[in-house]
């Protein structure tokens, strides 16, 4: 997959494109229902597959509530070409994009830089100044210029324990992470929620209570404090662990952080780089009297973990990417 930051950096583009443009915030099965068409269009007409988002989120630049995003640039980068994406163009976006009129944006940027054939979007969409722009907008543009455009409708699921079908949609799987809900988030993302980043040193609090942890400087969003039956990939390979969510109240801390004891591995992770799937919540964040409770109590949460990992198989994929993407993306 080819990486740019901007659309004005991109050079070598031969012949066209079937784009997608979005937030793509976690790459859920609503995007990965877009995308695979654009791959597949792609392929049969011998486009090039394209995506198209925009970083920093559009709402932390304009003031509005900033979300917290679901996946970072970098690992966005990793499932998009695992999907099968070959051309990823990020574009900055700031006030002075934020302000761009729609026909700039489909007339400078869309049709001069990306060439597009056709443009597929989701039932969302919107753009340009005001977001005035919308998918009427793209097909008064580009159709009679030969590019077809496709808005596509929202996708529908239905979680446990609820009545009625849910939009699988980014706002949707933040709430169910915010609530601890990562078995329901993972049927709308089509995978586990998972956190990637370095291990770094801690205060060796799980080492003394005989439950050695990698402290993770995590970089996308954490579920709800507690603790969560998990599978830890280093290198590449998943074990069954157990994660840490939150403050240790034991112990009187202060910061939320992530901290993993790995189940059946042995070695040193300080500085390796680790991924988390989240599977599913055990209990929530407790204050116990005393190491001694403690102890006892994660011993109890590492044999429902091994119950819980036992009967699922390690999600494939989303978990490779070449060196030189890694840095294109960060």
């Amino acid at each position: 997959m080819r990486f740019f930051r901007d659309s004005a950096t991109l050079e070598g583009l031969s012949g066209s494109t079937i784009l997608t443009i979005g937030n793509f915030d976690g790459v859920h099965l609503g995007h990965q229902m877009i995308i695979r068409e654009v791959v597949e269009r792609a392929r049969a007409c011998g486009c090039v597959p394209a995506l198209m988002t925009f970083d920093p989120p559009p709402s932390r630049v304009l003031g509005r509530a900033a979300l917290p995003q679901i996946m970072t640039l970098r690992d966005k980068c990793i499932v998009l070409e695992e999907l099968g994406i070959e051309l990823f163009v990020c574009e900055t976006f700031n006030l002075g994009l934020a302000s761009t009129p729609p026909e700039s944006f489909m007339q400078d940027i869309l049709e001069r830089r990306l060439s597009p054939r056709e443009i597929l979007v989701g039932y969302d969409f919107a753009f340009g100044k005001a977001r005035k722009g919308d998918v009427g907008t793209l097909k008064q543009y580009f159709e009679p210029r030969g590019c077809h455009v496709e808005q596509f409708r929202p996708l529908t699921i239905r979680l446990d324990g609820e009545d009625s079908s849910v939009i699988v949609s980014s706002t949707r799987i933040r709430e169910l992470l915010i609530d601890g809900d990562v078995a329901g988030a993972a049927r709308l993302l089509g995978r586990p929620h998972f956190v990637c980043g370095p291990v770094v040193h801690g205060d060796a609090r799980g080492r003394s209570l005989g439950f050695p942890t990698a402290n993770l400087k995590d970089e996308n969003l954490l579920p709800a404090n507690g603790v969560y039956a998990v599978f830890a990939r280093v290198d590449g390979c998943p074990f069954p662990a157990v994660a840490n969510v939150g403050r240790r109240p034991t112990f009187r801390g202060a910061v939320v952080r992530l901290e993993v004891h790995l189940l059946d591995f042995s070695g040193e992770l300080y500085e390796k780089r680790l991924r988390v799937d989240f599977v599913e919540r055990l209990r929530g964040e407790r204050t116990f009297e005393g190491a001694g409770a403690l102890g006892a109590q994660i011993r109890r949460d590492i044999q429902a973990a091994r119950r819980i990992l036992a009967a699922r198989a390690p999600a494939s994929g989303v978990a490779r990417g070449t060196p030189i993407e890694l840095r294109a993306c960060r």
